[in-house]
């Protein structure tokens, strides 16, 4: 029954808030307090990730990195940015919590997307985001960043030797090239 569902999960809630009142945790008694008085969302109703948006991206040094995130049913809750490397807190809704403003959330009003924009990447800047939603507890969905610098390769380099007025073909491979090559 979906009455009782709601009113035992109204009773956990409030038991928690009376426990942690009774400990003194006065900041935490704050933050209890709006689950409280918040009703438990019906099964499938929360928010949820839009998993068919690509997990793996691969970005240039230098050139501006957006990893996007995509929320269903997002509601009141918040969307935040979350580095793994070191569990560092970048963004909470459109703010940004570092003091490293190259990163920046991008999001525009009535839309699911919320993109991480890191602006001059480097290669330290590769590993696990998190895009993260303010449930209880939290749910999270990872995208990796790998930031690449272009290379070349000249195939059967890096020394050839040819015989006098013989007719030479090289071809030259360029990994992750910022824009195709000229024709």
């Amino acid at each position: 029954d979906h009455g009782m569902k709601r009113h035992y999960s109204m009773e956990l809630n409030i038991f928690v808030f009376l426990f942690l009142s009774h400990q003194g945790a006065a900041h935490t008694k704050r933050y209890l307090m709006n689950d409280v008085m918040q009703e438990t969302p019906t099964p499938g109703a929360g928010p949820t990730f839009d998993t068919s948006v690509p997990g793996n991206l691969t970005g240039l040094v230098g050139k501006t990195a957006y990893l996007n995130c995509r929320v269903k049913n997002l509601g009141n809750r918040t969307v935040s940015w979350v580095r793994h490397r070191d569990i560092h807190l970048l963004t909470v809704g459109r703010y940004t919590y570092t003091s490293d403003q190259r990163f920046e959330s991008v999001h525009s009003p009535h839309t699911e997307d919320w993109t991480l924009r890191i602006r001059y990447p480097q290669k330290e800047d590769s590993g696990t985001y998190e895009c993260q939603i303010s449930t209880t507890p939290p749910v999270g969905h990872p995208v990796y960043l790998s930031i690449v610098e272009p290379t070349t390769e000249i195939i059967g380099g890096p020394e050839m030797y040819i015989n006098i007025g013989s007719t030479i073909n090289l071809t030259c491979v360029v990994s992750f090239a910022p824009e195709p090559p000229p024709t």
